[in-house]
């Protein structure tokens, strides 16, 4: 899988030699991360501070989440506990329950 600050995501056979899928979310992607079973994945778009899912499964792109004061600088998806961490330049993390996208925890630094 590749993203690129133009807003593609691509996703790749394994051996990169064909291209499986291409979405166009319309912001600069700064992270992604796929869940265990791929068929769900978290794109962050920071230049928008919106983070989104592309569910493989049901060809849907959808925005989750706006709920930062600035940009998100990073995501991470902990498949153990079903929790997604979201970091900001507003000085704040937090953490969402994957299935229900309802915040469980923040932390302002």
């Amino acid at each position: 899988m590749t993203a690129s600050r133009e807003g593609v995501l691509r996703i790749w056979s394994t051996d990169f030699e064909t291209l499986k899928s291409e979405v166009n979310t319309g912001n600069a992607i700064t992270s992604i991360d796929v869940n265990v079973d791929s068929s769900q994945i978290c794109v962050l778009s920071a230049d928008s501070g919106t983070v989104s899912v592309l569910d493989l499964d049901n060809s849907c792109y959808k925005v989750v989440m706006r709920s930062h004061m600035d940009n998100v600088t990073d995501l991470a998806v902990n498949q153990m506990t079903g929790k997604l961490v979201t970091v900001s330049d507003d000085y704040s993390v937090k953490v969402w329950d994957v299935d229900s996208i309802e915040q469980v925890n923040e932390f302002i630094s």
